[in-house]
């Protein structure tokens, strides 16, 4: 018999505020002739400490995994966006995040993480939006200020039209 022993990590806030409680230690025991039980619960600590460990790549083949026997596992969804937002992937983070809140529409960290991808990619309407459905969401969240003063400082600037008219006269005869 063979045994596996998964450990579960503490999260400490990685990357723009994960605030799921760690997933339980699992074992798997494995029989010659048995075949291998399939654990979301480790294959997912194990992507959250290769995570905690800086190897987002490492921890996105765990998160595809999980994915892989159950396409709806709203954690490996929203995780696997972390990675590629980790990663500096705008495209497959924005899709991951958005396919994180298809699965659960109340997921604030996915709002959340969202909102802030979209401001630093400079698509400043979106995060609005996604800072709006934040407040909706999860309306006592603390980020959401922050968000909102990013985005009225980017408004702010973007509203300063030049005022400048030209100087050049045409010439007379």
């Amino acid at each position: 018999m063979v045994v596996m022993v998964l450990g579960a990590s503490a999260l400490g806030g990685w990357l723009l505020s994960a605030s799921r409680a760690p997933a339980p230690i699992e074992v798997m025991a494995v029989d010659d002739d048995e075949v291998e039980t399939f654990q979301p619960d480790a294959l997912l600590s194990a992507g959250i400490e290769a995570l905690d460990t800086d190897d987002p790549e490492g921890a996105a083949a765990l998160f595809r995994e999980v994915l892989e026997h159950d396409p709806e596992n709203v954690s490996a969804t929203y995780d696997l966006a972390l990675c590629a937002d980790r990663l500096g992937h705008y495209h497959d983070a924005r899709e991951g995040y958005l396919a994180t809140l298809r699965l659960d529409r109340s997921y604030a960290d996915a709002r959340y993480n969202l909102a802030l991808l979209t401001y630093r990619a400079g698509a400043f309407p979106e995060a609005r939006h996604h800072t709006d459905e934040l407040a909706t969401i999860a309306p006592d969240d603390p980020r959401i200020g922050a968000l909102r003063a990013s985005l009225a400082l980017e408004r702010d600037a973007t509203s300063i039209v030049p005022t400048t008219t030209s100087t050049r006269e045409t010439p007379t005869e």
